[in-house]
């Protein structure tokens, strides 16, 4: 993930996906510190982003006709669009 800032660029975080059979995990080395993005349930429906050991963001999936809607909680103390992203990427991914 980057952001262009002009003509430069600069890397806002590095996103790695863990081999599991059945659960998926990702890891993110960023600038705002080290996540865990973890599926809650085997379809990925639900995810859960951790900061160290401290939950910081809940992320529901739900399956409409037209579209996937996600409800996104995320704790008061960290960067929501930050978060967001990652939400966004994670659902590209998956």
């Amino acid at each position: 993930m980057s952001a262009g800032d002009g003509n430069s660029e600069c890397s806002l975080a590095h996103i790695k996906k863990k081999f599991r059979v059945f659960h998926k995990k990702f890891t993110i080395d960023s600038i705002y510190g080290q996540y865990t993005i973890e599926a809650v349930d085997i379809l990925a429906h639900s995810f859960r982003i951790t900061k160290g050991e401290r939950s910081v963001a809940n992320i529901s999936k739900k399956y409409l006709k037209a579209a996937d809607t996600y409800t996104v909680a995320i704790t008061d103390d960290e960067n929501q669009a930050f978060i967001l992203a990652l939400v966004i990427v994670i659902n590209q991914v998956l």
